[in-house]
């Protein structure tokens, strides 16, 4: 019993960490949830915004320091990459997989890497004041 409970406390300090290894057939990745909860306008009307949270997946945790550090540039990336669609497009969910893949590619060429696997929506709602 005190074994399950300190392996049970010992999944909750690694969950609770910012990047933590998730096994998927054939590759290890590395799960980087980004801090900032983006708000952002979309192009075809003022009103209307998009309020989102992303997580990217890294091949490995070489780059997890460099990104913390240098968070603003991929706040640019994600802000660009959403603020350019209409309503219709950021509800379209092909583009939305358009909108990860730019928002991978810009980061993997801001530092020149290509360890930047993927990014997911962990959040992602359309709102009009």
């Amino acid at each position: 019993m005190k074994k399950l409970a300190a392996l049970i406390l010992a999944l909750l300090l690694l969950a609770s960490c910012g990047a933590k290894e998730e096994q998927f057939p054939g590759q290890n990745y590395v799960s980087f949830p980004l801090e900032e909860v983006f708000t952002v306008n979309v192009s075809d009307d003022a009103r209307q915004y998009v309020r989102c949270a992303i997580t990217l997946e890294l091949q490995d945790e070489t780059l997890v320091a460099d990104l913390t550090a240098k968070q603003h540039r991929i706040n640019g990336y994600i802000t660009d990459a959403i603020s350019m669609r209409t309503t219709a497009q950021v509800r379209d969910p092909n583009e939305k997989a358009v909108i990860l893949t730019e928002i991978v590619a810009g980061i993997n060429r801001e530092f020149n890497t290509e360890s930047v696997m993927k990014a997911y929506f962990t959040e992602f709602t359309t709102v009009r004041q």
